[in-house]
């Protein structure tokens, strides 16, 4: 089944990231990592949001090429060590450029690469600034 990959690549990147104390550590609690956060959800936690799938079939095997955008979000002091930290960690747990650090269900993910970082300072509009770090990963993978 083409097409269908992005939902189990998410919930195989939060699998492997609620796995690894590296990430969980750094996070306000351990279990802050969210589709969408939870209205008053304290800072720092990761949202895992923006998938996008491109076909990847190949000698006759389905798959897709999944991009996944990790956003992590911080309020801690001035500048982005901490949400920078933290997208240090998420890349080092998730990249694997042969082999594959996540089991998408239905899926064999083949490489998870690591593709970029932009940082964003956030105006909340309330006289808060959140600092907010997206790492963007691509996992490739075909039907199981």
């Amino acid at each position: 089944m083409a097409g269908g990959a992005s939902l189990p690549v998410q919930a195989a990147i939060r699998t492997t990231l609620l796995a690894t104390a590296a990430v969980t550590g750094l996070l306000r609690s351990a279990t802050s990592i969210y589709d969408e956060a939870p209205q008053g959800s304290v800072m720092p936690f990761i949202t895992l949001d923006d998938m996008t799938e491109v076909a990847w079939n190949t000698m006759g095997l389905y798959g897709s090429n999944v991009t996944a955008m990790i956003h992590i979000w911080s309020d801690q002091g001035r500048g982005f060590a901490e949400a920078d930290g933290i997208a240090q960690q998420v890349a080092q747990a998730l990249r694997s450029p042969s082999g594959s650090t996540i089991t998408p269900t239905g899926y064999t993910c083949h490489a998870v690469m690591y593709e970029s970082t932009t940082r964003i300072l956030e105006d909340m509009g309330d006289g808060r600034t959140v600092k907010h770090v997206a790492v963007l990963m691509r996992a490739y993978t075909t039907e199981s």
